[in-house]
């Protein structure tokens, strides 16, 4: 449902003042109509925004000098249409028309339809030409060019001619068959001997204490065994 809220200006520079404003904020522009004197057929123009015939014919009697008859329309754009407007509505300073309704509500109309996305393209890729083009068609077929070319089998996926990356740039092989050294060091040695002779593992007995001496004061003093059978 529509509201369709209406007032009466004594002045048609703040009605026009308050639809530009209104418009502004969010309202259709074709929702918010002010009606003055010099408006073609006004009575008819209200009655097509919805006015009520009462309500327009109070307003006729009126409607003269520099009068003007403010319209909205109220849906729902922008949110809280009805309110917004009547707030805007109560502050300016508006025609008193006592007992005359000055709302009333109208059933929305249905949307008109779009146009068929086809209706002037008879292919929906295809970009309509230009007038003053001196060229017609496509590009390819008028330099001669192909759009799709037979796929040919590749002879090797990284590079044609049966060749790596690495072969050709040098001839070096990706995967070498030589032994494997022991030793990643040139001399054969690990980083532990380059720098002192150190094993990597001791061969000695595990102490069965960390400290010195191998005492075990905690266990010692609580009376507990270190290892259990």
């Amino acid at each position: 449902m529509t509201t369709v809220i209406t007032r009466l200006f004594a002045s048609k520079a703040p009605a026009l003042a308050l639809a530009e404003r209104m418009r502004t904020m969010g309202f259709p522009r074709d929702e918010v109509i002010v009606v003055t004197a010099a408006t073609k057929e006004p009575a008819e123009t209200m009655s097509k925004a919805g006015v009520k015939d009462k309500t327009a014919s109070a307003y006729m009697k009126q409607l003269e000098g520099d009068a003007a008859v403010f319209i909205v329309r109220a849906s729902y754009k922008p949110l809280t249409a009805t309110t917004i407007a009547r707030d805007l509505l109560a502050a300016e300073d508006t025609v008193d028309m006592g007992k005359v309704d000055e709302e009333n509500f109208v059933k929305d109309a249905p949307a008109q339809s779009a146009p068929k996305i086809l209706k002037d393209h008879p292919l929906f890729f295809t970009s309509r030409k230009s007038v003053d083009s001196k060229r017609n068609g496509l590009v390819t077929p008028g330099w001669g060019l192909k759009l799709i070319s037979k796929r040919k089998p590749p002879e090797n996926a990284v590079m044609k001619g049966g060749k790596f990356m690495s072969q050709g740039i040098w001839p070096m092989p990706l995967v070498s068959d030589k032994p494997r050294k022991k030793s990643v060091m040139t001399d054969h040695r690990f980083m532990s001997e380059s720098f002192w002779p150190t094993p990597l593992l001791s061969d000695k007995p595990r102490h069965k204490s960390v400290i010195p001496g191998g005492d075990k004061p905690l266990s010692r003093m609580l009376n507990w065994p270190t290892i259990s059978r």
